[in-house]
């Protein structure tokens, strides 16, 4: 036979063995093709642990922001007014930071801070103006941003040092000068230190007691130390000052607006700008 056609015959030998094998149709198929098996299985199984099949193809919706109920605050300043010493920012520092310091520290100027407490179910923010105690600082333009737009005030004295006390009238004068509603500006006097021994406390109590109750003005007492009463105080001064402002907003009365901090800086520095 000659041997063009000895090739013949084994090639469609070969042809036929490998249509009737599954693995040689498998592989004639893929040859063909020319996908490899691992492309094709990847395809039809994908990875448990592919990321981007976990990531759907629309974003979900934003919840929508809840709205906070009771959220308007109403604004209210209050000053802290006495000597030397009797521990004004003490008090400040304990009734907004909850903290006390022993060392005594001089207050330059003025100086606030604030706190949002619930007064009668209404939401107010205090603001605390905190002030030195020596009288030079308390004329011209710090006098006048201090007081400016006050709704209430805090006269502080020492009760341990009750030469302090003589020096609240003097306070009082000043700040009855400097309001618009010198007939009903809320006022309380705390006696401060509380928690330290004074053996004539009780009778410094009832003078004490006698001119607050002569001139309209509540008494409290407190320990910037250990915490007592100075959020009673605080809270006391508020309550007052809340309604005192409703009554006069009633009445279509305003105050003027408060000066921040920052502006109280700045005309301090153009008022040593003009001086000799």
């Amino acid at each position: 036979m000659p041997e063009a056609a000895l090739t013949t015959d084994f090639e469609e030998t070969a042809a036929t063995e490998a249509q009737g094998s599954p693995t040689g149709a498998a592989e004639s198929k893929e040859s063909k093709s020319g996908a490899p098996k691992a492309d094709a299985a990847a395809h039809e199984a994908p990875d448990a642990f592919d990321e981007t099949a976990a990531v759907p193809e629309q974003p979900p919706a934003p919840r929508p922001i809840a709205t906070q109920r009771g959220s308007t605050t109403t604004m209210l300043k209050c000053v802290v007014l006495g000597s030397s010493n009797v521990g004004k920012s003490s008090l400040l520092e304990r009734y907004t930071k909850n903290s006390f310091r022993p060392e005594r520290r001089v207050t330059l100027g003025a100086d606030f801070a604030s706190k949002v407490i619930d007064v009668g179910g209404e939401r107010v923010r205090l603001v605390i103006w905190d002030t030195a105690g020596q009288e030079r600082f308390h004329h011209g333009t710090i006098g006048g941003a201090f007081y400016r737009g006050a709704d209430g005030a805090l006269l502080v004295y020492d009760t341990t040092d009750f030469s302090t006390f003589s020096q609240v009238e003097l306070w009082r004068r000043e700040l009855l000068q400097r309001v618009d509603d010198c007939e009903t500006f809320p006022i309380v006097c705390v006696g401060n230190k509380m928690d330290l021994p004074n053996p004539t406390r009780s009778d410094d109590e009832k003078a004490a007691e006698a001119w607050c109750a002569a001139h309209g003005v509540g008494l409290l007492f407190a320990s910037a130390c250990d915490g007592t009463g100075v959020a009673v105080a605080m809270e006391a001064v508020a309550a007052l000052a809340l309604e005192n402002k409703k009554r006069r907003q009633a009445l279509g009365v305003t105050k003027p607006p408060s000066l921040s901090l920052d502006d109280l800086h700045a005309r301090e520095k153009r008022g040593s700008s003009n001086c000799c």
